[in-house]
């Protein structure tokens, strides 16, 4: 585990923070024969995976594209990019989506928004 940190540290966090979450999901699921409870969480476990899928090499920057778009004034665009981005983990991704239809600023049904993708 020494070594995974350490990649982590050190430039190399893709496979790490696989390995990482794969190991804490196991120690989750194992049970100790000492104290005969398990002694992973499953928490640390997602943690790590999660990290991996948000940095993730992905083909398209959907949350640079989204931050663009709204930087010069493409609403709709925006919302889209962040809404793909939401879909793919990004936290912050959501949290734009969600602010933005609680705000009101796209009353429109989801046939309307499957056309934009479209």
């Amino acid at each position: 585990m020494a070594h995974f940190t350490w990649a982590l540290g050190n430039g190399n966090p893709y496979e790490a923070f696989y390995h990482l979450g794969l190991i804490h999901a196991k120690a989750a699921r194992q049970e100790n024969p000492l104290f005969g409870k398990k002694t992973g969480t499953c928490g640390v476990a997602v943690s790590y995976l999660k990290s991996m899928v948000e940095r993730g090499s992905w083909e398209y920057d959907m949350m640079g594209q989204a931050d663009a778009a709204w930087k010069r004034g493409d609403r709709v665009a925006a919302l889209v990019r962040w809404w793909i981005a939401g879909e793919m983990g990004y936290e912050v991704a959501q949290n734009n989506v969600a602010f933005l239809l609680d705000q009101g600023m796209f009353p429109f049904s989801v046939e309307q928004s499957q056309s934009l993708i479209a």
